[in-house]
């Protein structure tokens, strides 16, 4: 874990339109983007190899530094990438202008550290809640939210109060909502097994049927 370092991303002005233009925009290679907040809305295209490796090298929760063709640079956060569902493709991303002196909201996920103590006692851990709202500054973003499960016995729960936040992060909503589980193990009832006397009924019964 580490703040998400800030890299380039070069963008250039596409014209706004349906499913027809982005499909356009997606045959050439680019990806459709959309970057709003402070003050300005604007419908953009970036490259598609550049901008899938960046987020693989980087995470998806990141400070960008947007250069529109000529303009000046323009801070933003990747706020939503949609990707087929077939082969994973980048099909959209909504990206948000801020201003590094601003605090922003946003979900950032959890990453599941150590072997709770439950698991190895034949427990199940039950990821309730895959991540948490969190505020900071742009500057204090971070890819993911460590959470260690070591302690969790079969039995106990991990509320969002709980987690150890990075500094600069504040947990917004409730602190007493369960992220984590370590529920007890699932015991498969065994079919009961048929005695000897039911056994020796069906046989008789199917005798007098033969006769």
């Amino acid at each position: 874990m580490g703040t998400v370092d800030t890299v380039v991303l070069q963008a250039e002005r596409r014209q706004a339109g349906g499913s027809g233009e982005a499909r356009r925009v997606r045959v050439a290679g680019k990806v459709p983007v959309v970057v709003y907040g402070e003050g300005r809305h604007e419908t953009l295209e970036v490259n598609a190899h550049d901008f899938t490796l960046m987020l693989h090298r980087h995470g998806e929760h990141q400070v960008l530094d947007l250069v529109i063709e000529d303009e000046p640079v323009c801070k933003v956060l990747v706020q939503e990438v949609q990707h087929d569902v077939v082969n994973g493709a980048i099909l959209h991303a909504d990206l948000v202008a801020i201003s590094m002196d601003k605090p922003i909201e946003m979900r950032l996920p959890l990453k599941i550290v150590g072997d709770a103590a439950g698991i190895k006692a034949g427990g199940v851990l039950e990821l309730v809640i895959d991540g948490v709202e969190i505020e900071c500054l742009p500057g204090d973003v971070v890819e993911d939210i460590p959470v260690d499960v070591s302690a969790l016995e079969i039995g106990d729960n991990l509320t969002a109060g709980e987690v150890a936040l990075p500094e600069g992060l504040t947990l917004l909503g409730d602190p007493e909502e369960v992220l984590i589980t370590i529920a007890h193990p699932t015991v498969e009832k065994e079919e009961p097994e048929e005695s000897e006397g039911a056994d020796a009924e069906a046989e008789e019964s199917a005798d007098e049927e033969e006769k």
